[in-house]
């Protein structure tokens, strides 16, 4: 696999990709309080699902009887904390997120040109510290890993003739549906995509014997969802401002620095004017891929074709479905990592040229800034967080902590021109999630997130933690 990822490329991509890893591992490794959003919940269901399987549990806490999507990760530290301390198993699973994402991109955008020395592949490693990153949303990381080592496996058989092998795929499509329900999806329109464009109408039939299990598993899951009844609107298209800030989010380099959050720290809003000014670049991606195409740059149709309908689906599936929040925004990067594989499939830039040379020396000194930024920025985060636990931890009541921890949450949650250390990497505070460190060391019962694996049956709110339970 490394052999397939790193075939032929150049030293300075090499040694960029290793520091850039590194810097990430270093990152995660050397705080404890970490500013990611639901992290701490996780962190705290790991060990509930590892003392299920020893039937050690409280009763508040089952096993769901049907397959979920988004049990990956909770069951992923639920293996590990067989082995370490849940903070580690902890440690362990983002470190796992960061290194799959920065493999299986180079491992997609490589699919069509595996001797690629492009610059474009130093676009992804912008983005191992995403927004989806910072919000806690580690199911869908590692789903998005999983769909592009797909696409990548797809992509290479396809185009090189190659025979598939199909309980890969079986084997893949099982994965991704355990991971994350949208880069399931995603591989579902992508392999449909690529083969009517290709006109490879043959493979159809063996693609959908091998999802066929999987598509099994969806179906139990939709039938369990509508006998629960689920809330939410069947569908509610994007307003204007929902979708730019969708966007401009996804394409954060220094998390979260959106124009109209109201930052009043020195160089914040250059920050923020250079986030606004990659989001655009990177935004019109796919449209340049459809431009250069016109003028005659026509190889790789089906890959392109597949780049366009991840862009539409952004659009199309809108807000809210189905009581899913923003499935839309979960498009955003297939359709801008499939547009890069193309272009670079397209020898665009050309190798060797005064633009690809200037693109290489703007992207390392974006990387390089970076990671300057998040060893800072982040290490502020943590030491914030790391007193506001001291602060829970010392609280003499219930009342004491209630007191602590809902005057923070009001400071912080949802001001649009909020300041403190959580604004620093994120528009969504880590404070409210903060207290599940303790219910971990104290071994209390808690409420958790219902959408994975697990249901909860005791007092409480997740949302709202000092609600009466």
């Amino acid at each position: 696999m490394l052999d397939s990822v790193f075939h032929r490329q150049s030293a300075l991509f090499r040694g960029t990709f290793a520091a850039c890893v590194i810097s990430a591992l270093v990152l995660i490794w050397a705080h404890r309080f970490l500013p990611i959003s639901d992290y701490p919940d996780w962190i705290y269901e790991g060990p509930v699902v590892a003392e299920l399987l020893h039937g050690k549990a409280p009763t508040s806490y089952t096993f769901k009887h049907y397959p979920v999507p988004y049990a990956g990760i909770v069951a992923l530290l639920g293996v590990l904390d067989f082995a370490f301390p849940p903070e580690v198993s902890g440690k362990v699973a983002l470190s796992l997120c960061i290194m799959l994402l920065a493999l299986s991109s180079t491992y997609l955008l490589t699919s069509l040109r595996r001797d690629a020395d492009n610059p474009l592949l130093l676009i992804p490693l912008l983005f191992l510290f995403n927004t989806f990153f910072f919000m806690g949303e580690l199911a869908y990381v590692l789903g998005l890993s999983l769909f592009f080592f797909y696409c990548g496996y797809l992509f290479r058989r396809i185009y090189r003739s190659e025979p598939i092998n199909w309980w890969f795929v079986t084997g893949a499509s099982i994965a991704l549906f355990f991971c994350h329900f949208m880069p399931y999806a995603i591989a579902i329109l992508v392999t449909v995509t690529l083969c009517l464009t290709e006109s490879r109408i043959g493979l159809l039939r063996p693609f959908a014997i091998s999802f066929a299990p999987s598509m099994g598993l969806t179906i139990w899951y939709a039938i369990e969802r509508w006998f629960l009844k689920a809330s939410g609107p069947v569908w509610e298209f994007w307003t204007v401002h929902q979708i730019a800030g969708r966007l401009l989010a996804a394409f954060c380099l220094f998390p979260e620095f959106l124009p109209w959050v109201g930052i009043h720290a020195p160089g914040m809003k250059a920050f923020a004017l250079l986030n606004l000014f990659v989001a655009i670049v990177l935004i019109f991606v796919v449209p340049l891929c459809v431009v250069f195409w016109a003028t005659g740059r026509t190889g790789n149709r089906g890959v392109l074709a597949c780049a366009v309908a991840c862009a539409f689906a952004v659009i199309a599936t809108g807000y809210e479905f189905t009581g899913m929040l923003s499935p839309g925004e979960r498009f955003i990067y297939p359709a801008v990592w499939i547009g890069l594989c193309w272009l670079i499939g397209a020898w665009i830039p050309r190798e060797g040229s005064l633009a690809s040379r200037g693109l290489t020396v703007v992207l390392i000194g974006l990387l390089a800034c970076q990671i300057l930024f998040l060893q800072i920025n982040v290490g502020v985060a943590s030491n914030g967080l790391a007193a506001l636990y001291s602060k829970l931890r010392s609280a003499n009541s219930r009342t004491e902590f209630c007191a602590i921890y809902e005057t923070y949450v009001q400071q912080s949650w949802g001001k649009p021109h909020r300041t403190g250390f959580d604004l620093l990497l994120t528009n969504q505070p880590s404070a409210p999630r903060l207290p599940y460190y303790l219910y971990l060391e104290e071994k209390v019962e808690a409420p958790i997130f219902q959408i994975g694996i697990l249901s909860y049956k005791g007092p409480g709110d997740n949302e709202d933690l000092c609600k009466s339970q």
